[in-house]
């Protein structure tokens, strides 16, 4: 297993919690495309991406690989790096490329501020499972939470894995979408969910410090905290699980009738 370049030793740091994500359906889907036959016209294909990408700003299309990809991403996904930024330092952990990790970062961090060059990808795991590890993240696993919509990538850090409901856009466009909005959708939810975790790790919020392990640090006779058993009191508390924040309700006015037929058009020219 390869270390990152980003990487810095491990070591806990006492001023700061550490948030892993996800990248392919926790912030955003993304469909690809065999570019159209020589033989076909493009000027369809074109109208359609300039007319897609000028009504909806949570869409962008990029060519890589000889591939067209269209990403969408989740409703309320630039607020809730932004809001939780504040409270962890974010990292990417996904089985994508470097390449492709990189450039779908750039569309959720394009100033850097949030990520900087905090990427985990498939290059850096070890073959031929390429599971996700937290051996590669430089924080102490008492100081990390992960977000994944795949839990069997998290085969050894179940524990300090929240696992969000898969964000799908892309398929059936006569379905019915569940609620992804700011007040009520999964990434909201989750938003919450780090918040109460970061109050109970730094300031005992909620009484959770009567639920945590009462080992002691070889240097200090205080309490030494785990996000872990922090997120098992307050899920108690809750009487919810953390192990899935799902969608709940139906949102159909989020689907617009022209992205619908914009999309139809994209497929009809490029099958």
């Amino acid at each position: 297993m390869s270390k990152p370049a980003a990487s810095e030793e491990r070591e806990e740091q006492s001023d700061c919690l550490c948030l892993v994500l996800d990248l392919d359906h926790t912030l955003f889907e993304c469909i690809s495309f065999d570019p159209p036959p020589p033989t076909q016209s493009l000027q369809s294909l074109v109208a359609m991406r300039i007319s897609l990408s000028q009504s909806r700003s949570d869409i962008f299309w990029f060519q890589q690989f000889g591939k067209i990809y269209c990403v969408k991403l989740r409703p309320f996904v630039r607020s809730f790096l932004q809001q939780a930024s504040f409270m962890f330092r974010l990292y990417v952990f996904t089985n994508g490329s470097r390449a492709y990790a990189k450039r779908l970062v750039h569309l959720l961090d394009p100033t850097g501020n949030i990520f900087g060059n905090r990427i985990i990808c498939r290059e850096d795991s070890t073959p031929p499972d390429y599971h996700k590890d937290l051996c590669l993240i430089p924080f102490a696993a008492s100081q990390v939470v992960i977000v994944d919509d795949t839990p069997s990538a998290w085969p050894k850090d179940a524990k300090n894995l929240i696992v969000i409901e898969k964000y799908r856009f892309f398929g059936d466009v006569a379905r019915s979408y569940k609620n992804e909005s700011a007040s009520g959708g999964p990434l909201a939810k989750l938003l919450d969910f780090l918040c109460r975790i970061h109050e109970a790790f730094f300031d005992g919020g909620m009484e959770v410090d009567a639920r945590i392990s009462a080992e002691k640090s070889s240097d200090c006779s205080t309490p030494k905290k785990d996000v872990v058993q922090i997120m098992q009191s307050l899920e108690s508390r809750l009487s919810g699980s953390r192990c899935r924040l799902a969608a709940s309700g139906l949102n159909r006015n989020e689907f617009i009738v022209t992205l619908q037929a914009a999309l139809l058009k994209i497929l009809e020219c490029i099958t």
